[in-house]
């Protein structure tokens, strides 16, 4: 046996803390924040064999990356062994919220609850016991559920009151959420009911699988030929209905409040490993070759002739050849804050690993805060374990700032020799006094650490391989950097050389509106290791958009500039690489007390998801207002009404409404509320038309159109095909920002995945892993020529300065050529570093100083005369889609936004119409396929 812990991510600008923990036959990780799935690939580290996931607390930094996690392993087949998870019941009640835009019935997943008594491990395998401890809050508890903010009144229920989940227990909650799940994901034990707990709420009716068979109430449109009928699920039944935090047995129940501060503590203890047989001694006593040595390492004591004794018999135990057992090696992890110090200090299972106890730990990873590590019973706790147990210790208040996404990070450094004013450096946060004082023994916890815990070996650090580059951070290593640059890539230095001597035409007109464009993540639904609006507007929030303006703008810049500021967040559709990442952009502009309010247009499932984690939406406090984009969209649709009257759901006027956010049945807001938000956006941000045209993608999607007052015109497409609305809706844009998520001579993946190729997205005005192919413009046609820019994280590019990136399209093709020649497309993980780092001690490998950047491109290889696995794979999946367009597969996962364009000007239609046309057949028949599974849906729900 043999396993290790390895510092995944520490918490940064970025990143929060992230622990893997690997054996031959297994993984496991302790935390999931946003970006997770980013680091394994930044890393070469694969998802395949992950068994668990376990949360220290459920907070949007740890969980934030575990929907796009569990999508990706249930779309790359990881459909075996359930899915392990375990934490404070956030983190079920952050899963069930998901249920509007996870679905893969493909995964198992299994739901671990956390014992009352740590004697009784959470998780068990041959391989590893978990133990957890709940760590309380020492003050008093606080009711401080939705059930009493803005958000949730009686007007929050469905249609029917007998099932009013406001009125059911903390355990029937419990129930509740555990039963969403198992419509979301595959149930590893279907039929399996708990015993205890009486649920008020009848189960939905089935779905008829056959068509012989008969029910009370039939769908009311058949089903169509060859469609396989699925069973209905809590999960899509009573989506409508908010899912409470707490029961209404609150104040009498035992169970912590999913609004307190838990902290789940765990115990990692592997078992004894049998000691090793030795030969010697077995030649020693006679015991011959074979079998027989067999039956002595199994356990068993052995007979034989005594070749010394004839006649005789000789007798050998298992003591006698086979050493003493050895511990397997044992970490320990707190997550700690001031008030859980007492829960920790009283915890006999942890008692069990200090001086004087009968186990030992090899690790213990402590993430704390300031004030816990200045606080005298936290020191003396932690200094009473052995001095062979090795601490590391992460004060998140005051982080170590490393560069995580390395690869990114090194683009931006190549891109800024270019133009230091569009392409900016990724700002790194250094505290001023970086000596934080921690306790004897202890060292401060950083990326890339590894600790073998068996065989043992001391704390190590991993140093950087060639796919996951150190990045430079001091003024002097940048320096080196940029001339390792031009000596290793000559095209490029060439195509800089000549940018130097020509000169670049000014842009014709000067007046801008004051407008820049700085995007966050320009990615596909699976990150890249490249690529993840600014300002007054937010266009889609995918996972790990905080950290990407963190890295722009800084914490500071953030709370001064960008958050007073920020007025619209706008979420195109419900695909989770356009939103994951906004729950954390919220709660971190909450803690800036903002004074402006923040306008979200978005479908209301946006909503119901934000409110089910603890938001709070449509209070005075957070300075929001919530649009329902749907409703919006009809609204338009069906003339613009009244907003009072007979027109309104309900007889009173708006102005006698209160300031409040509820459901109406079939997922609406309720109209009159959604439209004054509307009308009073509009008013507080000059704007003269705000239009969200339905565009074509899978699922219902929308785009942006807005103009301002004072002339600019801003359209936005999120994700679709070419779509005659948005051209309509966008027509004479100042500015347009438009997908293109596959290159040209993708057209047919482009039609099947409802996407548009880069040159369908320059007519309306690969997912390449850099660099898409530009085709020149026609100069005969009669189109206005369109000033285009590709899109790159982290750039900010204000509208006068477009005309500069068209020049500098052929330094872009010569950069990323040469990047694809220098950096090895390798299949093999960087797990295996780890294991051949350790046997040489602390030192890093030959080669690869851990800090040395000039050795960052000595790996380069000359251009690969055969493609590679992973070209292969890419190639046999593009020829594999394009064979079966016809058939729309379930959706995006993981949490990166699309690559875009972006282009300014005005926009002609005539050369867009002729491409419409195969994109609308294919709509009609998702659209049939989507309307048919609704009727089914509606006609089984109960009245």
């Amino acid at each position: 046996m043999s396993w290790d812990l390895r510092v995944l991510t520490a918490p940064s600008l970025d990143t929060e803390l992230c622990l893997l923990v690997t054996f031959d036959n297994a993984k496991y990780l302790i935390n999931c924040g946003e970006g997770t799935q980013r680091n394994f690939v930044q890393k070469k580290i694969s998802l395949r064999k992950l068994d668990g996931i376990f949360f220290t607390n459920g907070s949007a930094g740890c969980v934030g990356g575990l929907p796009g996690v569990m999508m990706t392993l249930a779309d790359a087949g990881g459909g075996g062994n359930a899915l392990k998870v375990a934490g404070p019941e956030n983190v079920p009640q952050y899963l069930a919220s998901c249920r509007t835009f996870v679905q893969r019935e493909s995964l198992p997943l299994s739901i671990l609850d956390i014992p009352t008594s740590a004697d009784q491990p959470v998780f068990q395998s041959p391989n590893l016991s978990v133990r957890a401890i709940t760590l309380r809050p020492h003050s008093a508890r606080h009711r401080a559920s939705i059930g009493e903010d803005a958000n949730q009144q009686e007007e929050f229920g469905w249609k029917d009151t007998r099932r009013q989940l406001k009125d059911l227990s903390t355990s029937q909650l419990r129930w509740w959420r555990r039963a969403i799940l198992k419509g979301i994901f595959k149930d590893p034990n279907p039929g399996v009911t708990p015993s205890n707990v009486a649920i008020p709420i009848s189960a939905p009716p089935l779905e008829v699988t056959d068509s012989s068979a008969t029910t009370e109430k039939p769908p009311s449109r058949p089903p169509s030929p060859g469609k396989f009928q699925r069973q209905q699920t809590l999960s899509r039944s009573y989506i409508p209905q908010p899912i409470p935090l707490d029961g209404n047995d609150y104040h009498t129940n035992s169970q912590p409040s999913l609004m307190e501060d838990v902290r789940i503590a765990y115990i990692l203890q592997a078992p004894q490993v049998r000691g090793k047989f030795d030969n010697a001694k077995a030649k020693q006593l006679g015991v011959p070759n074979g079998p027989i040595r067999g039956k002595l390492t199994a356990g068993q004591t052995i007979e034989f002739d005594d070749p010394q004794n004839p006649g005789q018999k000789k007798v050998v135990k298992p003591e006698d050849v086979i050493g003493a057992q050895q511990d397997g090696g044992a970490a320990i992890i707190l997550d700690v804050d001031v008030g859980h110090i007492e829960s920790m200090i009283a915890a006999p299972a942890l008692r069990e690993y200090q001086t004087g106890g009968d186990k030992h730990a090899n690790l213990i990873v402590h993430r704390v805060t300031l004030a816990v590590i200045a606080d005298p019973r936290y020191v003396e706790w932690s200094e009473q374990f052995p001095k062979k147990t090795e601490h590391i210790v992460t004060v998140v208040d005051r982080v170590s700032d490393a560069i995580t996404y390395t690869s990114s990070s090194w683009n931006l450094l190549r891109l800024n020799m270019l133009d230091d004013q569009i392409f900016k450096l990724p700002l790194i946060e250094k505290c001023e006094d970086e000596k934080t004082p921690l306790f004897t023994g202890a060292q401060k916890l950083e990326p890339y650490q590894i600790a073998k815990l068996y065989p043992p070996a001391r704390l190590n650090t991993l140093s950087h391989n060639p796919s996951d580059p150190n990045y430079p951070e001091s003024t002097d290593g940048q320096k080196k950097s940029r001339d390792l640059v031009l000596a290793q890539m000559p095209k490029y230095a060439d195509a800089l050389q000549t940018l130097e001597s020509a000169e670049i035409t000014p842009a014709q007109s000067s007046d801008d509106y004051g407008i820049s464009v700085t995007p966050f993540g320009t990615g596909s639904a699976i990150p890249s290791k490249y690529r993840n609006g600014f300002g007054g507007v937010l266009l889609d929030a995918g996972e790990g958009t905080l950290g990407q303006m963190r890295r722009r703008f800084g914490t500071r810049g953030m709370s001064e500039e960008i958050y007073p500021n920020l007025r619209i967040v706008f979420i195109s559709h419900m695909h989770a690489d356009h939103h994951l990442g906004l729950r954390l952009v919220l709660e971190d502009r909450l803690r800036t007390n903002p004074q402006q309010t923040l306008y979200i247009v978005a479908p209301s499932y946006i909503l119901l998801h934000l409110v089910e984690n603890g938001m709070r939406i449509g209070d005075q406090h957070g300075k929001t207002r919530f649009v329902d984009i749907i409703a919006y969209e009809e609204w338009i649709k069906n003339g613009r009404p009244e907003i009072n009257g007979k027109h309104s759901s309900t007889q009173a006027s708006v102005e006698a409404e209160p300031e409040q956010m509820f459901f109406q049945p079939h997922y609406r807001l309720r109209r009159d509320l959604n439209i004054k938000a509307v009308k009073a956006m509009e008013q507080d941000l000059d704007l003269t038309t705000f239009l969200t045209p339905e565009v074509n993608h899978r699922g219902k999607a929308y785009g942006l159109a807005m103009q301002h007052k004072s002339g600019w015109k801003i359209t936005y497409s999120g994700d679709t095909m070419p779509s005659q609305s948005l051209i309509a809706a966008g027509r004479d844009s100042t500015l347009l920002i438009h997908e293109a998520t596959l290159e040209d001579t993708q057209v047919e993946m482009a039609l099947a995945k409802a996407h548009s190729t880069f040159g369908q997205a320059i007519d309306v005005g690969s997912r390449y892993p850099k660099l898409p192919r530009i085709q020149p413009f026609d100069p005969t046609s009669e189109q206005t020529r369109p000033v285009i820019a590709l899109a790159f994280d982290l750039m900010t590019l204000r509208l006068r300065s477009f005309h500069k990136m068209e020049t500098y399209n052929d330094a872009f093709q010569a950069l990323f050529q040469e990047m694809a020649e220098v950096e090895p497309e390798s299949d093999e993980e960087e797990e295996t570093q780890g294991k051949n780092e350790n046997k040489k001690g602390s030192k890093p490998a030959k080669g690869v100083p851990k800090k040395d950047i000039q050795n960052t491109f000595t790996q380069n290889k000359q251009p690969k005369q055969q493609d590679s696995k992973r070209q292969q794979r890419r190639r046999e999946h593009q020829d594999r889609v394009q064979k079966e367009h016809n058939t729309v597969d379930g959706g995006n996962n993981g949490a990166i936004d699309k690559p875009q364009t972006v282009s300014g000007g005005k926009r002609s239609i005539a050369e867009v119409v002729a491409e419409l046309q195969p994109g609308q057949e294919c709509l009609k028949r998702m659209k049939s396929d989507t309307e048919d599974k609704l009727s089914r849906d509606l006609g089984n729900l109960e009245p």
